[in-house]
């Protein structure tokens, strides 16, 4: 197949209508550059918030796409393809600096006929103008040898294909994942739980005042029957007293230095005795303990309550979550090859993984290469680790930027990354879909990701949306030369920790970064002859079965 040039993109618009309602000055660098015809907001209120410029429209007339907000475009021109041409649908350099995202970049048929749609979502940080005139996607054509065998037979009229992208609209939500609608969910429970704890502790101060006042009363009562008691006795006693007093009146003296001061002790000694039983018996000894007890409940209940409400917003150490809220695993988007079994293969491997006989190999052979290419440009603000993993290129790359953030999906990892290196930035979060602002970073490293993707096209687009003009993008992965079929990870269970890899070669890398705006600027191919390092035969039989061949490839790309 061949691709297209501006001269015969022009001859075929004007002898087969291939597109209809083109115009020559649309056809720009081997593409047609197609404009809005309806813009669709999505959600439940899509039906009113529809733009549509297929007929007239005013000088003034604009869209706004707000950050983390979904909609479709419907083109304004049509196409017709012939049987022998096929064309691919690709993002715009000038939106993707903007933040806004072409989502369903895809193949258009040979024999389609009708509309085209983009589905684009706003991943800056300020909201994005589309006005009529706004290029929003652009077709490459490609002649094929012969006439596909079974083209697309599909004529899709507007009104149909119209109704059914509203009816698409109307089913989706407003923002990227819904984040628009998690912040008041999470409120709402926090307001639950605060209300809860809060008639739990009404509950229990009113429990505390009930025993209080339980206790205060059954030692009253136990005291004013003990008191008359003791009374009694006393009274009894002095009576006793007087008559010996009146008995005895020459004994006064001796009365009065020996049995009064004994009598006198005796009684304080009762009341003594009372009052201790009564105040600091038992019985009281138990409820003092409850009500500790029950304080000390109510204590931890309210740390949970806090914990809880304060982790709101947290999604990374050090990071920043541009939506202020807790991003979960099951709300990140499957945009790479099952990347919760990928997440967890690295989580279980994560104890082990620096320790592993290829991170030797990578030590040895890839990471001068690596130096050479972070060193390239000096020392830049802010530099990117798509996949630290344990942190193996942070001081590395803290050498050469001063700032670095990591990115990775397995929380294993990240957690040793954060016991070698307490005070590194690091997000949660996948390669395709970064919560970073356009334009932030100077330097990205990549490295032994991309056998993890299935779609070059996304990371690269994320990749030139997050990289700031005259940035490098710096990559590494096993060739698909070398003889692998799966990767298996250290750890006590290999069965769970087995992984196939999707082979990406440097002319894949480089169509895929072509779209999206960077050129390969230097690349490296090591075979098993140039290896500084080679590993004992028995630790990595497969290098020495594929030693005739390419076992792995650094390259550097450039975004201008």
């Amino acid at each position: 197949m061949s691709v297209l040039s501006d001269r015969e993109i022009r001859d075929l618009i004007r002898e087969t209508q291939m597109i209809q309602g083109g115009a020559d000055e649309r056809v720009f660098a081997c593409s047609y550059e197609f404009r809005p015809g309806i813009i669709v907001s999505t959600g439940p209120d899509s039906d009113r918030s529809t733009k549509d410029w297929t007929g007239s429209t005013v000088a003034n007339d604009l869209h706004t796409v707000q950050p983390g907000h979904l909609i479709w475009v419907r083109t304004l021109e049509k196409v017709a393809m012939p049987k022998n041409i096929c064309a691919f649908w690709w993002q715009t350099n000038r939106l993707s600096r903007q933040g806004l995202m072409l989502v369903n970049m895809s193949m258009i048929e040979p024999g389609y006929r009708g509309p085209l749609a983009c589905l684009f979502v706003n991943f800056g940080a300020k909201p994005v103008i589309i006005e009529p005139d706004t290029v929003v996607a652009k077709l490459v054509f490609e002649r094929m040898g012969t006439d596909a065998q079974k083209p697309l037979d599909l004529k899709i009229d507007d009104l149909s294909y119209d109704r059914t992208l509203i009816s698409t609209a109307l089913n989706a939500p407003v923002t990227f994942l819904d984040v628009g609608n998690i912040e008041p969910r999470l409120d709402i429970k926090r307001q639950d739980a605060i209300a809860e704890l809060q008639s739990t502790l009404e509950r229990f101060k009113g429990e505390l005042r009930d025993d209080a006042e339980a206790v205060r009363k059954d030692t009253k009562r136990s005291f004013e029957s003990d008191s008359k008691s003791l009374i009694l006795r006393v009274l009894g006693a002095a009576a006793l007293g007087f008559v010996l007093v009146i008995a005895a009146m020459t004994f006064v003296p001796w009365l009065q230095s020996t049995v009064s001061p004994s009598l006198s002790t005796q009684i304080q000694q009762q009341v003594d005795d009372t009052l201790t039983q009564r105040l600091l018996g038992t019985g009281n000894m138990d409820t003092a303990r409850e009500v500790t007890q029950l304080q000390q409940e109510v204590q931890k209940l309210e740390q949970q309550i806090r914990a809880n409400s304060t982790s709101a917003g947290k999604l990374s150490r050090r990071g920043r979550n541009p939506f202020k809220i807790p991003i979960k695993r099951s709300e990140l988007s499957c945009m790479s090859s099952d990347w919760r079994s990928v997440g967890r293969a690295y989580d279980s491997a994560a104890k082990y993984y620096d320790r592993w006989a290829w991170q030797t190999l990578w030590r040895e052979n890839e990471k001068p290469l690596i130096e050479k290419a972070l060193s390239a440009d000096g020392v830049v603000p802010v530099g990117l680790d798509i996949g630290v993993g344990t942190g193996a290129y942070i001081k590395l790359l803290q050498r050469n930027c001063k700032r670095v953030i990591g990115i990775d999906i397995s929380i294993g990892m990240l957690g040793t990354l954060l016991q070698k290196y307490p005070n590194t930035s690091c997000i949660y979060g996948q390669a395709e879909a970064t919560p970073l602002r356009s334009g932030s970073c100077h330097k990205v490293l990549a490295t032994r990701v991309l056998s993890h993707l299935v779609n070059l096209n996304i990371f690269f687009g994320e990749t030139a949306r997050v990289l700031a003009p005259g940035g490098a993008l710096i990559v590494s992965d096993l060739d698909p030369e070398h003889e692998y079929q799966a990767i298996n990870f250290p750890g006590q269970d290999p069965s769970s920790t087995r992984l196939v890899p999707h082979n990406h070669s440097l002319d894949d890398l480089q169509i895929s970064a072509h779209a999206a705006g960077l050129t390969l600027e230097r690349s490296w191919r090591l075979g098993f002859s140039e290896l500084r390092w080679k590993p004992p035969r028995d630790d990595l039989l497969s290098l020495e079965r594929s030693a005739g061949r390419h076992l792995f490839y650094v390259a550097v790309f450039r975004y201008t």
